[in-house]
Formats: structure tokens, C-alpha cells, sequence
């Protein structure tokens, strides 16, 4: 059952990974995030767009297959963990 020991071994990585990347990651990211939603992203927006230097303008944009084009080896030079099993997957 080699699929169901990646799965374990990838969930446990996971599991390792996230209390990292949810201290590292930039503090008004909502998008992918445990436990954050749009409805949490509204408030700050909200706020921002209120006072008087706010930006003429607000961008929205599609990123589709975003992470397919970013390079594999970056990636592994900034996990912060041993990347020798996320190189294997």
C-alpha cells in the first residue's frame, strides 16, 4: 500500500509545515489559509478603503496555474525544513 504511506507521509509534512508558514506568511494573506476566509479579508479592506489616503484603485486578478510556473527548485531552497522527501515527491 505504498499510495496510502505517501498520503500519511504527506499529511504528517504537512501537519510539520503549517505552524511555520502561518508564522511566516505575510499577516494580510487570506487567501489558502486555515481558518481564514473572504468575509475576513472584508474588515481590513474595509478599513484601508475609508481613510483618506486610501488607493484610487483596487486590482483583482485571476492567477491561474500560478503554482505550476513557480520554479520547483526555489521552492525547495525556501521550505524550512528537511526537503529531501518533498524533493522525492
Amino acid at each position: 500500500m505504498p499510495a496510502m504511506q505517501d498520503r500519511a507521509t504527506q499529511a504528517l509534512h504537512g501537519l510539520a509545515l503549517e505552524p511555520i508558514a502561518a508564522h511566516l506568511a505575510d499577516p494580510t494573506s487570506y487567501g489558502f489559509r486555515r481558518e481564514r476566509s473572504t468575509a475576513d479579508a472584508i474588515g481590513p479592506w474595509s478599513i484601508t478603503l475609508a481613510t483618506r489616503t486610501a488607493p484610487a484603485w483596487v486590482l483583482e486578478g485571476d492567477m491561474t496555474a500560478c503554482c505550476d510556473r513557480i520554479s520547483h527548485p526555489w521552492r525547495l531552497r525556501h521550505v524550512p525544513r528537511d526537503t529531501g522527501m518533498l524533493a522525492q515527491w
